[in-house]
């Protein structure tokens, strides 16, 4: 406050005293002239400063505006700055607290903590798209073997790539690909049944994290499982898929609990075992009303219970205009919470209902985000009774025939109609017609009860929409399953195994019927209809498995089917399992342009979440991923070496929406650290027009030597530019290695135009090396002249790496932005240090400062 102070008792004095006064005190000085303060200082923050930076209110401010209010808060506790929260964005408010009276034109060298930017590739990873494997994919492995899954005998590093490369046709090189399969450490055989002793849910519920069997009756689904309740408590049962079940249905469970959405639920890796088909026709109890108040009072106070609330229906789409959020807003006399239609059914929500009141009713599962209510719906309406109600197809299909209307998916199709699914259950749709699997459909008319089932005969059908239907994990029938259905069928997504028996009566109709069922007495299965090409006629004869879905019984014997598959058992002792199809195990692949290749890139798979004791396949806000990470990579990484690094891609939940996240560790002292770690960097700012501004004139060190993912993203950019421009543009070279850059890949590329190498970080100017690389680049030089053309060339080099890793860097007018590049050079007897300038001219544009390179002393 100084200068403020001396000037306004200057301007006192003048008002107030006589001539001679100042001209006694003031004489030297001349009229207009006042004090200056112009700093020129070098300074380094210290850690009570970050702390400052980020309580500042014009920091948080800017904070607010770019969305960065977190992620400025870290500052304090990081002691750095990072992505998001730049210098160059924060310090200017700092530097005005610290030097507020500062002239313009002054200029402070601030020196910080930065944590850099990971290596490019990272980037590239989380992009990768996961494809999961289907059925049919498998066949690859165990050919016509009903299995789904890997083992050790028949890995998936072995079948992975060429599944991939028939699966992914759009793929370009250099794309990433996450691999969802299943694996078994067990070969694949029949076992056998074991005895189960079941527990009360409500011990579930209220006990602790453990192993539990219960059995009760399926109560309500949607499509990634299904709710079950045993009349003590209920649970929900998470598949990470449809269920195969119908409601009503009794089955049993078995596996370790976790606790998700606030309640406890049985994961995906749990054991489903079909116990019978619904005791009574099924229904669904009363909705308890539930208000604004009590949605709020929901989030404190987690229970399942069956309910109904109203509210506005806003769906979230993504980029494929795939609907990805069903939230109900504007709930009257609530606060805070909103409703979320957890995983719905195919069918069950009519999108025209977007933007309207709607009325929910269902089961409320737990809570999200700290605001969400989830809820499995069974019915969305118009909360105006304009919109169509259906009943589910569960009740249709245990209730007495009669006059219904349904809404679901088609889930097989066969020559005389199709089976309609809506996630409570599947009942058969006989009228011909041309059908697809996935149509969404409407059907009405009067149901009959045959083959001991309910079914629809010449209803009015109506398609009113489109989706993916993938089949469920299929039920795999023994011979006294077989026997047992006759007395008391269900639909269901089966399999058996036995002979086929292709027989043409004198009017030329054909028979598929399936014998000699071992462990069956009586049952014979029956193809129903079957589409044309899915049945291989030369297997007539021979032993055969048989999947699709159950869809009555005839004549005392017959369990009729309709197929989605009939394949041949080379192995009378069938390979098919009964165990569900092992652990869901990821694996990232990188497509190099013809084939697809397996990474190094380590992956956090489903069952190692659940081995963490975490309730879902990802980390989150509440699961820090750095507190897990490093023993992950040390169990499955025991034989490390110091400075090893490796990136380990993970999924994070952001409270909105889960993705694909990676990250570098690196091994040093006998322990995983992140290898992107703070370091020291020292930025310009200048004072102009009243105002601190970021004056990004920088030194840069590369130091040479390995494991520097922070120093190899410049040279790596030199590879790339190489091979984009001179090889590719110039060469005409479209395979790596067989002009100036090496197959190496990045990021640890190299490249004998410049001698720039990713893998080492430095300019390797051994003659020798750029002639083994490419000697038709430098047919009849000599050493000499060799070095003296890479010398001529370097200066472009580094222009070329700062363009790529700092694309965004804009200048500034009236103030000449420099980056110094300091690099290393190895002549292959020692490494010496050399230093070039750049200016910046324009937004990511670099130019060389004339005669600047040189080395350093």
């Amino acid at each position: 406050m100084k200068k403020y102070l001396y000037t306004g008792i200057v301007a006192m004095l003048a008002l107030t005293a006589c001539d001679d006064y100042n001209e006694k005190y003031f004489g030297d000085l001349d009229e207009g002239l006042k004090p200056t303060d112009i700093k020129k200082l070098e300074y380094t923050l210290t850690e009570e400063d970050y702390a400052t930076i980020a309580s500042l209110s014009a920091n948080e401010t800017i904070a607010g505006e770019n969305n960065e209010k977190n992620d400025l808060k870290q500052v304090s506790s990081k002691k750095a700055f990072f992505a998001s929260i730049t210098a160059a964005k924060y310090v200017p408010a700092f530097l005005d607290d610290k030097y507020s009276f500062a002239d313009n034109t002054s200029a402070i060298k601030v020196t910080y903590n930065q944590i850099p930017e990971a290596p490019a590739y990272l980037s590239e990873v989380a992009k990768a798209q996961t494809y999961t494997l289907k059925s049919v994919d498998y066949k690859e492995a165990w050919a016509d073997a009903d299995v789904s899954y890997f083992t050790p005998a028949r890995p998936a590093s072995k079948y992975l790539p060429k599944i991939l490369k028939s699966a992914l046709t759009g793929a370009q090189q250099g794309d990433y690909a996450v691999a969802a399969y299943n694996y078994s450490a067990n070969e694949p055989s029949q076992g056998g049944s074991e005895t189960v002793v079941y527990d009360k849910v409500s011990d579930v519920v209220n006990g602790p994290i453990g192993e539990y069997n219960v059995k009760g009756t399926v109560m309500a689904a949607y499509s990634r499982g299904f709710l079950l309740s045993d009349g003590t408590a209920s649970i929900l049962v998470y598949l990470n898929k449809a269920s195969n079940y119908t409601l009503g249905d009794i089955v049993a469970v078995k596996g370790t609990v976790s606790e998700y959405s606030g309640l406890k639920q049985f994961p995906n890796t749990s054991e489903v075992e079909w116990i019978s088909g619904a005791e009574s026709a099924f229904v669904y109890p009363s909705a308890a009303s539930m208000t604004g108040a009590d949605m709020d009072a929901y989030l404190n106070n987690i229970t399942v219970k069956y309910v109904s609330y109203t509210g506005k229906l806003a769906l979230s789409t993504n980029s494929s205009g795939t609907t990805t959020y069903y939230n109900i807003t504007d709930i009257e006399g609530a606060s805070k919470a909103q409703g979320s239609v957890s995983y719905p059914a195919a069918g069950l929500i009519d999108s025209n209902l977007d933007g309207k009141m709607v009325v929910v009713t269902g089961y409320t599962i737990g809570t999200s985000s700290s605001k969400y209510v989830n809820t499995m719906a069974t019915s969305v309406v118009a909360a105006d009774g304009s919109s169509e109600t259906y009943s589910p197809v569960a009740t249709v299909a245990t209730a007495a025939p009669g006059d219904y209307k349904v809404c679901g998916v088609v889930a097989a199709t066969y020559k005389s109609g199709f089976l309609l699914n809506d996630g409570t259950g599947s009942i058969l749709v006989y009228k011909n017609g041309d059908y697809t699997i996935g149509d969404v459909m409407t059907v009405s008319g009067v149901t009959n009860s045959y083959a001991g089932l309910n079914q629809y005969k010449n209803p009015a059908i109506e398609k009113v929409g489109e989706s993916k239907y993938y089949d469920p994990q299929v039920r795999e029938l023994t011979g006294e399953e077989m026997d047992e259905y006759l007395s008391a069928p269900y639909v269901q997504y089966v399999s058996f195994v036995g002979k086929l028996n292709i027989t043409t009566n004198d009017k030329g109709s054909k028979y598929y019927n399936i014998e000699d069922i071992e462990g069956a007495s009586t049952a014979i299965g029956s193809i129903s209809y079957p589409m044309d090409g899915i049945v291989d006629e030369s297997l007539n004869g021979q032993k055969v498995v048989v999947t699709g879905y159950s869809i009555g019984a005839t004549s005392g014997k017959f369990v009729t089917m309709m197929v989605t598959k009939v394949q041949a058992v080379t192995d009378a002792r069938s390979l098919m399992a009964r165990a569900a199809g092992g652990d869901e195990m990821y694996a990232v692949y990188q497509f190099d342009g013809s084939n697809w290749n397996a990474t190094d890139v380590a992956i956090v798979s489903p069952v190692d979440y659940e081995k963490m004791g975490l309730g879902n396949p990802n980390f989150s806000s509440s699961a820090n991923p750095d507190n897990y990470l490093p023993q992950f990579l040390t169990l499955n990484y025991p034989y490390a070496q110091n400075e090893d690094i490796k990136a380990v891609a993970y999924h994070y939940y952001s409270g909105e929406t889960t993705s694909l996240s990676v990250m570098e560790y690196k091994f040093e002292g006998g322990q995983w650290t992140k290898a992107t770690s703070a370091i020291p960097v020292t930025d310009q700012f200048v004072k102009s027009n009243g105002e601190w501004k970021y004056n990004p004139s920088v030194v840069l060190t590369l130091t040479a030597g390995r494991s520097q993912p922070e120093i190899s993203v410049y040279y790596q950019a030199i590879t790339d530019w190489v091979w984009e421009n001179i090889d590719q543009k110039e060469l005409g070279i479209t395979t790596k290695g067989q002009g100036y850059v090496t197959s190496f890949a990045a990021p640890t590329g190299s490249e004998y135009y410049f001698g720039a190498t990713a893998y080492q970080n430095n300019i390797d100017l051994r003659p020798g090396k750029f002639i083994e690389q490419y000697a038709k680049g430098y047919e009849g030089m000599s050493d000499e002249q060799i070095i003296s053309l890479v010398m001529e060339r370097l200066p472009k080099a580094f222009e070329v790496a700062l363009e790529a890793v700092h694309s965004t860097i804009v200048p500034i007018d009236g103030i000449d932005i420099t980056y110094t590049v300091k690099f290393a050079i190895y002549d292959g007897l020692s490494t010496k240090y050399w230093q070039s300038v750049y200016k910046v001219v324009g937004i990511g544009d670099f130019e060389y400062v004339e005669d600047s390179m040189k080395a350093v002393e």
